[in-house]
């Protein structure tokens, strides 16, 4: 008789999988028990308790983490993925664009500005952004423009400037020139 093995460890990562389900190896339980689990799981961890879900899945590792204290930022233990524990959404920072606790940034949660009216938040997010990808082009114009004015001015500026003050030098001594 052959017999195949349905427990696979990647060699890589040495994690432990069913290879019927595709699921994290359950020893002791057939696939369709681990599945009734898993679904008990998901349906705990989705009901609302003392104003916050109980559990929130890692959004790459998947998961299930439970808050019992602290902010919002969450970082995976498995997989040390920063995510928020509201939204579920990885935190994504650009300098010029915001972070996820910004209210008027892209990468904002979505909890924390407008949650009730998504259309008016992705309007004004978007507005927010379109407005800086505008303006920083015409800053960035403003600045060159006045850095080359200041140096053209300069060029023509302190050797005048430096004239003066040699002839100005010369007439207090009483040097003939």
């Amino acid at each position: 008789a052959f017999h195949i093995s349905l427990q696979i460890q990647c060699p890589m990562c040495q994690f432990v999988w069913c290879f019927r389900c595709h699921a994290p190896w359950h020893e002791g339980l057939n696939c369709k028990e681990y599945k009734k689990g898993d679904k008990l799981l998901r349906h705990w961890a989705s009901e609302i308790e003392h104003g916050q879900r109980n559990a929130q899945k890692c959004p790459k590792c998947k998961i299930h983490i439970q808050r019992t204290e602290g902010c919002d930022h969450m970082t995976c233990s498995q997989c040390n993925t920063n995510f928020c524990y509201r939204c579920g959404e990885r935190y994504r920072q650009l300098r010029f664009f915001g972070d996820h606790t910004s209210n008027l940034s892209i990468f904002g949660c979505k909890y924390r500005y407008l949650p009730e009216r998504p259309h008016l938040r992705r309007l004004v997010r978007g507005s927010v952004c379109a407005g800086k990808l505008l303006i920083a082009p015409l800053i960035l114009v403003l600045v060159l423009a006045l850095g080359a004015v200041a140096f053209v001015i300069g060029l023509f500026v302190f050797p005048v400037y430096y004239l003066c003050k040699k002839q100005r030098k010369r007439s207090r001594t009483g040097m003939p020139m």
